[in-house]
């Protein structure tokens, strides 16, 4: 008989009497693939560390990984040891097989792999619906020059049933059917019980039940990142006094159950200010501002009233001095506080200077690392601009407007410095005609740009 085999394999459990039989693993498979997700995660992050999905996908796919590599690490220990121990499969009802052996007809072997041959008909056997049948295995010598031997394996979970099955001939009355194609007087048949077997599956993980372990893992790292971005501070909308679109109202603080809708609020020093809350939760919230957390009021009349579902207010007061300071919701404290940033260069209150002119257009944008807080910023054609621009970043940044992407300057002044971690500054302009123009960080721009939209 030829030293390589062509085996088909069906059913449960197969019986090899002492032999160790080796089933192949799905576990380095899903390994590889967390893996991979997991490694693209961490670049993602890496990338954009503000973003809210890139974190828990990382952090999903490094569980994943874990866990697949755990659930190999176990199988191959199980494996290992059962092989050195192996397990008494007989016990109380032992387990039987018959092994039928035959020869095929030299000449013969390519029909008898061909749709009507006697190998494809014992392939093709429906033993399943038998009570108590475990496994059909069937095995055939490969490349012989002479006739090809067969065997034909069949498992049975206890004596009745496979008395059941020996009583119906099955698969030798497929062998009778087929006599052109095998060698006279070759049938053999041989009952056992199986009293050693080392392979086990009660154990083992199907590539199904492990792919959707690892959905699963990818899938809740998803979920947590759109929850984050569905929950994000969500900033009140209001006109911008005339520069062609909308910008957020530094001085609009919106309340829900129970969290505000900001968790930084800031001002110019020693101004004149009002900032209007507005409680669209069911609970009653206020808004408070004081010198530190747990601390004393920051100044006369910065303490609102608690309002109940729908009511608006606005706290007026005027700042203290440049610094960082605190507020919250006195009836929700834990749950409802943030910090107030007051500082030269902070959005004035009615989009006022503090010299009391006013701006034909100003905006306010945010460096993070290493993103914009918007893609589109709009002006009036011919109008005097301002952007105050953060870096709330820890690396460097800057905010430039250029005619187009590796273009120039748009205008004088329209170039504003390289700024260093939690540093601002005012950038003044007059705009050109009605277009499309195009703004970046120059210490970042392949990360950091937008549109610059002019009408």
């Amino acid at each position: 008989m030829d030293e390589h085999a062509v085996t088909t394999h069906t059913g449960g459990h197969a019986a090899h009497g002492a032999a160790v039989h080796e089933e192949s693993s799905v576990w380095p498979v899903l390994t590889a693939i967390a893996t991979i997700a997991a490694g693209l995660a961490l670049v993602w992050l890496a990338k954009d560390p503000g973003s809210s999905f890139a974190g828990p996908m990382a952090g999903a796919g490094l569980a994943a990984v874990f866990a697949c590599a755990a659930g190999w690490i176990w199988e191959k220990h199980e494996q290992g040891k059962e092989a050195a121990e192996g397990f008494d499969a007989a016990g109380p009802d032992p387990r039987y097989t018959q092994v039928i052996s035959f020869l095929v007809a030299e000449g013969q072997s390519e029909a008898a792999r061909g749709d009507d041959g006697v190998i494809s008909a014992l392939k093709s056997a429906s033993l399943a619906g038998i009570h108590g049948f475990q496994d059909l295995r069937v095995t055939a010598a490969a490349g012989a020059a002479g006739p090809s031997q067969v065997l034909v394996e069949t498992t049975w979970q206890d004596r009745d049933a496979f008395e059941a099955y020996d009583a119906t001939r099955g698969p030798l009355d497929i062998i009778t059917n087929h006599d052109a194609q095998v060698v006279p007087g070759s049938v053999q048949a041989f009952d056992m019980e199986v009293v050693r077997d080392t392979k086990r599956h009660a154990y083992r993980f199907g590539l199904g039940a492990g792919t959707a372990i690892v959905g699963g893992l990818l899938a809740g790292g998803f979920a947590f990142g759109a929850a984050q971005t569905l929950f994000e501070d969500t900033p009140v909308v209001v006109s911008d006094g005339g520069n062609g679109g909308p910008v957020a109202d530094p001085y609009a603080v919106d309340a829900r159950d129970n969290k505000f809708t900001v968790s930084t609020l800031e001002a110019p020093p020693n101004t004149e200010v009002t900032f209007t809350l507005t409680n669209n939760g069911a609970n009653p919230h206020n808004l408070a501002f004081y010198d530190a957390k747990g601390g004393a009021e920051l100044a006369a009349g910065s303490t609102g009233a608690i309002l109940t579902a729908g009511g608006t207010e606005g706290v007026t007061f005027t700042t203290p001095g440049p610094g960082t300071y605190y507020f919250q919701c006195d009836v929700h404290p834990d749950q409802m506080n943030g910090t107030f940033t007051v500082r030269e260069g902070a959005p004035p209150p009615g989009g006022a200077t503090n010299g009391g002119s006013t701006p034909t257009g100003t905006v306010e944008v945010k460096a993070t690392d290493n993103k914009f807080d918007t893609k589109t910023i709009e002006a009036k054609a011919g109008a005097e601009f301002t952007v105050n621009f953060v870096n709330d970043g820890k690396n460097p940044h800057n905010l430039e407007f250029l005619d187009k992407k590796g273009g120039k300057e748009l205008a004088p002044g329209a170039t504003g410095e390289i700024l260093t971690a939690g540093k601002s500054e005012t950038i003044t302009f007059t705009p050109p005609g009605p277009g499309t123009y195009y703004f970046q960080c120059i210490v970042h721009p392949n990360d950091m740009f937008g549109d610059f939209i002019v009408k």
